[in-house]
């Protein structure tokens, strides 16, 4: 610990040593500026209580915190460092909170510092042992790294501490799935909408799971499961209506059809599903007025009027759709290569011809 800086206020002098900002780091990452906590737990460590009782008369000085700015960034190494030169234990740290030190593993893992965002987790360990997060942390970590049977350890450390640990088993899931390891990715996702069941995206990967596992049966219990949480989801109908006649279930895939025909997307992701089946029984003046009127209110969603083209090709208003190509040619060329299979799918050769489509 040495001198760096001497402050003067009104006729007294205050030292500013080198062990001085960490006082700060500690207070704002393991106490949330909280100084009362913070004091408890270094009352018997002289070093801390000066540094501390030093910053505080700054700041009344000051008339206001001192801001972050002043003393982060910080490493991992650097933080040992102040650990074992002031001589403070993790288990005298009784009042502490870990928000800060998730925040810092966090911030260095989307750096792709998964080293260093190990590290953290480790400290957050040091000072709670039982404190689950971590583990699921750690073992999302070691999966990024590649270091799959690590990660798949501490993940599920993680729900056995702590069942309510959603994102566990969403990576767990992911990492199964990856591994084509099906069912078994498809049980942890099951696990995942039990706890929390309007996770919607999740449905699906468990039935596109259970389609790769070759249990059809299952994926569709899944999407019904779904849709008796949510009859409004257009989508979960339209992937039920190709599962349906996958397994046979004509009568069913039928009913489901009609039922699309006679609603109206109340999913922005939705209308392009919804789009084709009114494409397939021809409506396609219906797809014209909804688009025509929802589209200013989907600012985010612009590709979506690429559907315009059809029903517009169909109703002989080729310069209204010549327009729209043009458009996304310009600025959004990706969104128009990627609508080109449902172009041939709904106009014939002559339309696409028409409208410049080859």
């Amino acid at each position: 610990m040495e001198e760096v800086v001497v402050l003067r206020f009104d006729n007294e002098n205050i030292s500013i040593n080198t062990l001085t900002p960490f006082v700060l780091i500690l207070r704002d990452l393991f106490y949330e500026n909280d100084w009362e906590n913070l004091q408890e737990d270094i009352k018997n460590n002289e070093i801390l209580k000066t540094e501390a009782e030093k910053i505080r008369k700054i700041e009344r000085y000051l008339e206001s915190a001192i801001p972050h700015h002043s003393y982060l960034p910080i490493s991992y190494d650097e933080l040992m460092s102040f650990f074992d030169e002031t001589g403070l234990k993790f288990s005298e740290m009784t009042h502490c909170s870990l928000e800060g030190i998730v925040q810092l593993a966090e911030d260095f893992a989307d750096k792709n510092d998964l080293d260093t965002a190990i590290k953290f987790t480790d400290l957050m360990l040091k000072i709670d042992k039982d404190f689950a997060y971590a583990y699921e942390l750690k073992g999302s970590y070691y999966i990024e790294k590649g270091e799959i049977e690590k990660g798949i350890k501490f993940l599920e450390k993680a729900i056995t501490m702590d069942p309510w640990l959603i994102g566990a088993y969403s990576v767990l899931g992911e990492t199964y799935y990856n591994m084509e390891q099906y069912e078994k990715a498809a049980q942890y996702w099951e696990l995942e909408i039990e706890k929390a069941p309007n996770n919607k995206f999740t449905y699906f990967m468990i039935a596109e799971a259970y389609v790769k596992a070759n249990k059809i049966d299952k994926a569709i219990k899944t999407l019904e499961l779904l849709l008796e949480r949510d009859s409004k989801d257009i989508l979960a109908k339209y992937e039920l209506i190709d599962l349906y006649r996958k397994s046979g279930k004509e009568d069913l895939a039928e009913k489901l059809e009609k039922e699309i025909l006679s609603m109206v997307p109340y999913y922005s992701n939705d209308i392009e599903v919804w789009a084709k089946i009114k494409f397939k029984y021809g409506m396609y003046e219906d797809v014209a007025k909804f688009l025509e009127k929802k589209l200013p209110e989907l600012e985010t969603e612009d590709h979506l009027k690429l559907l315009l083209v059809i029903p517009y090709v169909k109703k002989g208003e080729i310069e209204k759709a010549k327009a729209i190509l043009d458009e996304f040619k310009d600025k959004s060329v990706w969104y128009f290569y990627g609508k080109r299979e449902l172009f041939s799918e709904f106009l014939n050769e002559k339309e696409l011809e028409k409208c410049g489509i080859s």
